[in-house]
């Protein structure tokens, strides 16, 4: 069930629609209980993560730090894609996430939660979602993480011994987009709402 105060405070609503300004992007209206929905799940996920990191003993602000060094790599691997989904550059990212989140001016900067039609939030909503809710809840760490009891290697021979084990007739392997296919972008289907 949708919290309609709660998603009025971060857009204008209707009961019916939602209208949504992606900092460049053409403004989008949907559905939103199957839209938002959606993303709160993924949402959820990432702040979930948070908690999960203190309650085990390592620092939470780690998993930020993470996300964010894997937006570089997302950006590196291909800028204007990262461009695209993220409505911002790593550069603007990377600023932004330096400085609390403000512009130059010192204004509070709202990042743009990405492409709709994608499973996932963009990279750098992630990184600012997370970065607000580990301060929001001061997560810290509760105690010291456990030590493994096999070394990484260890960990990587039991998995590829394992892997070997699976019969190839049922190995999942993904299925390429059909590049013909107008409602494939980027390699994923898109969100359909009526």
């Amino acid at each position: 069930m949708t919290n309609w105060a709660r998603t009025r405070s971060f857009f204008p609503v209707t009961r019916e629609l939602a209208y949504l300004n992606h900092a460049g992007v053409a403004p989008i209206s949907t559905r939103v209980e199957e839209a938002l929905g959606r993303y709160t799940a993924e949402q959820h996920a990432d702040d979930f993560s948070l908690e999960l990191f203190a309650r085990i003993g390592i620092d939470p602000r780690r998993r930020v730090d993470g996300m964010h060094a894997l937006t570089l790599v997302r950006h590196d691997e291909d800028p204007h894609a990262f461009l695209r989904q993220n409505g911002l550059t790593y550069d603007e990212l990377d600023d932004l996430f330096r400085n609390a989140w403000r512009d130059i001016d010192g204004h509070y900067v709202f990042v743009p939660l990405g492409e709709l039609h994608s499973m996932h939030h963009g990279m750098s909503y992630r990184v600012f979602n997370l970065s607000r809710e580990l301060d929001a809840h001061a997560y810290v760490a509760l105690g010291e993480a456990p030590e493994p009891p096999h070394s990484w290697d260890e960990i990587q021979a039991l998995a590829e011994s394992l892997r070997a084990r699976v019969p190839p007739d049922r190995v999942f392997t993904p299925r390429e987009p059909d590049p013909d296919d107008p409602n494939v972008v980027d390699g994923e289907p898109p969100l359909i709402i009526d």
